[in-house]
């Protein structure tokens, strides 16, 4: 199932690929009266430009639009026989093929590189949402303003639908989100950015005298949560843990 972000995502990938597209395609066509003078290695430069920028700003959708568009550009206006998609000569097919590999290679890159751009914000934001948990904490605000910036930050990090205190352990069969991160006995389906979380969880909410119950977490169904976001959501469980043990009270949060 693809989540709100992703189709947003492709969405983008897809517009950049038609606008990268059609610039190429006029691109080689405009380099056709001057291709005896700058020669065919130049032209393929010019519009390997094209497919890097393609692939950079639109991912690798784009960049493989991009590359394949402009090889097959590049060899119906600067390969003999002209107008036609044959080659004649053995090193435009080595263009051809290395525009497309260019086209590949750079959109993964820039896959990645996106990726670890999103990563990035995401940590600062979980840093952020501890920060301001541990600030209503040091407030002295009591438990319940603790647990809504809690909750909030749960909903944040794991997508939670609903989420409550229990002040009990967590039945024997209810999955567990972990210190380390891991879900226990395991995490659903591949989103694509991340895994699921099963249709239930529980967080252990444990303090300095032991386990003081747990978070009841539903999540919406199809959204992905990495191990950064999972682990943010155990450090909120503790600031919730230390409130609670601080207030010597006990009971059921909503």
């Amino acid at each position: 199932m693809t989540t709100p972000q992703s189709t947003k995502a492709d969405r983008e990938s897809i517009v950049w690929a038609c606008v990268a597209g059609i610039a190429i395609i006029a691109v080689a066509g405009l380099l056709v009266a001057v291709r005896d003078t700058i020669g065919n290695t130049n032209v393929a430069l010019i519009l390997v430009v094209f497919v890097v920028a393609a692939a950079v700003v639109g991912g690798r959708l784009a960049g493989v639009t991009a590359a394949v568009i402009a090889a097959v550009g590049f060899n119906f206006f600067h390969t003999e026989p002209y107008l036609t998609l044959r080659v004649k000569e053995g090193e435009d097919i080595v263009t051809v093929v290395l525009l497309i590999v260019v086209g590949l290679a750079v959109g993964e890159l820039a896959l990645l590189s996106q990726r670890r751009r999103t990563e990035v914000v995401l940590q600062a934001e979980g840093a952020h949402r501890i920060e301001r948990a541990l600030a209503v904490l040091a407030g002295e605000t009591g438990v319940e303003k603790t647990w809504a910036v809690v909750q909030t930050g749960l909903a944040d990090e794991l997508g939670a639908a609903d989420s409550h205190f229990v002040p009990e352990a967590a039945s024997a069969d209810t999955p567990l989100l972990t210190r380390s991160g891991r879900v226990v006995p395991t995490l659903s389906s591949w989103t694509g950015r991340a895994f699921e979380l099963p249709a239930a969880l529980a967080i252990p909410v444990v303090a300095g005298r032991g386990v003081l119950g747990h978070i009841a977490v539903e999540p919406t169904p199809g959204r992905g949560v990495t191990l950064d976001e999972r682990r943010v959501a155990v450090a909120l469980a503790d600031v919730l843990a230390v409130a609670l043990e601080r207030s010597g009270r006990v009971g059921a949060l909503s």
